[in-house]
């Protein structure tokens, strides 16, 4: 290895975007190299994934739960491998598997597949770099849940004002502004 290939994997293994790369071969797609950012957030070991299939150390969920994410991510290698031009993924949910516990962690990603073209211009890796969306994606599921519940706290609130023919005031103590229900 020379001293030009070291600095690139030094660099490489510094990038905060978590990024794997991907030598296509016979349908599969061999893990070759990830960085540290990428082994963080798939919470695997370079000794773990280098020489595997990306969908052997990925696999699909087999335990019923429909997730679109790991047929979009195979349409979009397959995409890149023809055409040797990235393609950006909106974000998909594709769960990883839970080493501890044998079962699947809901993930949400933002997928980038670049290519690296070979001196005859064809795809001869794919840098495969993703942003982790599950905060995002969870934390927007429950304001959305807590939203639901505080619309039917204030139905069930008028109707049991309504029905008991009670009434409610508020007072904005900031613009100064009284608010009272119908009762009132």
């Amino acid at each position: 290895m020379n001293s030009l290939e070291t600095l690139y994997g030094k660099i490489f293994s510094k990038i905060p975007i978590a990024s794997v790369v991907l030598r296509p071969e016979n349908g599969k797609y061999i893990i070759v190299d990830a960085n540290q950012a990428f082994l963080n957030v798939s919470q695997q070991t370079l000794q773990e994934m280098i020489g595997k299939d990306h969908f052997r150390v990925f696999p699909k969920r087999t335990d019923g739960v429909a997730v679109e994410g790991f047929s979009e991510l195979r349409a979009s290698f397959q995409y890149v491998l023809d055409h040797c031009e990235p393609d950006r993924l909106d974000t998909v949910r594709y769960d990883i598997p839970d080493k501890q516990s044998g079962t699947f962690i809901e993930k949400y990603w933002k997928p980038v597949n670049i290519p690296v073209a070979g001196e005859d211009g064809s795809t001869k890796y794919i840098i495969h770099s993703v942003i982790d969306e599950t905060q995002k994606i969870l934390s927007g599921r429950k304001a959305s849940q807590l939203e639901r519940k505080r619309e039917k706290a204030d139905r069930i609130l008028s109707e049991i004002s309504s029905v008991a023919r009670i009434g409610s005031w508020e007072m904005d103590l900031v613009t100064n502004k009284l608010f009272w229900s119908e009762m009132i």
